[in-house]
């Protein structure tokens, strides 16, 4: 049954996730997988470095190739698939998932512990305490003179007809 199976049944083979790592790329992951199963730490340090290496320019490479598709598309005045290309380097929006925990770590799910939280915040945000130090003494400063009615009409009376003051 089972030899009848391998030859009836195909066998489902593993693509490559991305499309842009190299043949060579691959080869080294490879090595590298067989390395890890061996158990040889030095082997599988260096493996890694190459491997990070070569993944590295075949992701540079392939960027380039993308950007060069964008110029091409950008000169022939090919619109809509400049803009589609340019929406997929910018990726999908991907919101941030920042919810507010409490003060054991817990997550705040509920909207009224939620409102809670923040009413603690904002009231540990203005809560003082008041002592000697903290005192601002207002006999150092010197007030400003109010401005008189004789500065504002002479102000007004300088500036030329139907004209703002300052440069445009």
């Amino acid at each position: 049954i089972n030899d009848e199976t391998k030859i009836n049944i195909p066998t489902i083979t593993k693509k490559k996730k991305n499309n842009w790592i190299s043949s060579s790329t691959l080869e080294i992951a490879k090595k590298r997988r067989e390395a890890k199963a061996n158990g040889n730490r030095q082997v599988i340090t260096k493996l890694n470095a190459d491997f990070q290496r070569a993944a590295r320019k075949d992701k540079e490479k392939q960027v380039m190739q993308e950007c060069e598709k964008v110029e091409e598309y950008n000169k022939k005045g090919m619109t809509r698939d400049l803009f589609k290309k340019i929406k997929y380097f910018r990726g999908q929006f991907i919101p941030r998932n920042g919810t507010l925990t409490d003060q054991n770590g817990k997550h705040l799910i509920n909207g009224d512990a939620i409102k809670n939280k923040w009413k603690q915040y904002t009231e540990e945000l203005y809560k003082k305490e008041i002592n000697g130090t903290g005192n601002l003494e207002l006999d150092n400063y010197e007030l400003e003179p109010d401005i008189l009615e004789s500065e504002v009409k002479f102000a007004i009376e300088t500036l030329a007809n139907g004209k703002a003051p300052g440069h445009d």
